[in-house]
């Protein structure tokens, strides 16, 4: 029996490490082939349009769909689709209100949006991470239908783009994305009800319990909100601002590539979050960082060689297919490709540790990181962003970067010595 249960985490994780691979190619691949598709102007608009929709991603996804992974199983493991109903429902109402007051300034800066367009993204995207998070957790659904959703879901975003790739203009690109969300969200809803292990009983829905579980994830992901927003701000709202600052769209358009082309690591980086935050949170019982070492070195022991060959093997073959797809569109990248590699290359190495401190509800370390690694513009934006090119524009992401690591490392090094 313990074999069988050992050989069922091993598939598992093998599984995850899939479909996180998929979700990076929406998240991360779709924007190199609209880069490549799109008119530079078009993908310059998408670059800032994409950020404002990151904001309601980033504050949603550590507000309802990440505490998922630690409180289904911790605390409504006997309640585990009503619980649901009310993280949708709760994601439906700030979704219409987070996205009502985005547009307002978006639309003053970007002409031409769809604000129906711009919502059923950001609705339709939260869904269906929520959705992804719950058959993670749940005991109920096997983890394989998350990893066919996603497959499915590139099959309808990269099919539509395909079909409208010689008429490629802002709002057919985002039809693109809530179309295919959308219709994976109803696929997945639907395949829950004929499995019948979506059974809700209505009557168990009470006020009380939606106050509960919305305190439960306030409490817990009030640090990580905050963090998060000033996460945002350093990684997609600098955009933002740098359209703000009149900077070519040429710059924006290289830098959010070969950012995009390193993102390719965050199938790493969430394959890691996905898998092993159950695990560290089910060897948890008093909310210390001591009960979470053993599962930190084991982790370490296990992965510290793969991560370093994939690295090495990943610079060469990264630096090709970037002068192959995008260098005469852009230019050379050696410089800002190198910048991007050695700041995944720190995520990589940090994320269990960052997973420890979430695992133990230690979460303001995350906040303190975020806000500091955020301020950091204020003081380097004006002067770095006035050369307008992508070296200077790119160096704002590495010293916000090297503010977050060194903070949380800190902060679990505390942790240790209590």
């Amino acid at each position: 029996m313990n074999q069988l249960k050992k050989l069922f985490y091993k598939e598992s994780k093998y599984i995850l490490l899939v479909d996180q691979a998929f979700i990076s190619i929406i998240n991360f691949g779709s924007i190199l082939v609209i880069a490549k598709l799109a008119s530079i102007l078009v993908f310059s608009s998408f670059v800032v349009v994409y950020s404002y929709l990151y904001f309601t991603y980033i504050f949603l996804t550590l507000l309802l769909s990440n505490p998922i992974l630690i409180f289904l199983k911790k605390k409504w493991s006997n309640n585990e689709e009503n619980y649901l109903i009310v993280i949708i429902l709760l994601n439906i109402v700030f979704n219409l209100l987070i996205s009502t007051i985005l547009y307002t300034f978006l639309s003053y800066q970007i002409e031409g949006v769809s604000y129906v367009s711009f919502l059923f993204v950001s609705l339709s995207m939260t869904l269906f991470e929520i959705l992804k998070k719950y058959i993670f957790s749940s005991n109920n659904i096997s983890i394989i239908y998350a990893m066919l959703s996603s497959i499915l879901l590139n099959i309808l975003f990269f099919g539509f783009l395909f079909i409208f790739k010689n008429e490629l203009n802002l709002n057919e690109i985002l039809k693109a994305y809530w179309f295919s969300f959308s219709l994976v969200v109803l696929s997945l809803l639907s395949f829950f009800c004929f499995k019948k292990v979506f059974n809700v009983n209505y009557k168990n829905i009470s006020f009380a319990f939606i106050i509960d579980v919305a305190k439960t994830h306030i409490n817990y992901s009030k640090w990580l909100i905050l963090g998060g927003i000033a996460f945002w701000g350093y990684s997609q709202g600098i955009y933002i601002i740098a359209k703000s600052f009149n900077i070519d769209d040429l710059v924006i358009g290289k830098v959010r590539t070969i950012q995009n082309l390193l993102g390719i690591f965050n199938i790493l980086a969430f394959t890691i979050e996905n898998y092993y935050t159950p695990i560290f949170s089910s060897k948890v019982k008093k909310n210390l960082i001591a009960e979470v070492i053993p599962s930190l070195k084991e982790y370490y022991k296990e992965n510290t060689l793969r991560i370093f060959i994939l690295f090495a093997a990943a610079l060469p073959i990264g630096l090709y297919f970037y002068n192959i797809m995008y260098s005469d569109k852009f230019g050379n990248g050696l410089i800002i490709f190198i910048i991007f590699y050695l700041i995944q290359l720190a995520l990589i190495i940090i994320k269990p540790i960052a997973i420890a401190l979430k695992v133990i509800e230690v979460t303001k370390p995350f906040f303190v990181s975020h806000i500091f690694a955020a301020l950091s513009l204020l003081v380097f934006t004006p002067f770095l962003l006035n050369k307008n090119n992508a070296v200077s524009f790119s160096l704002i992401f590495v010293i916000a970067n090297i503010i977050y690591f060194y903070i949380i490392a800190h902060s679990f090094y505390l942790n240790y010595k209590k």
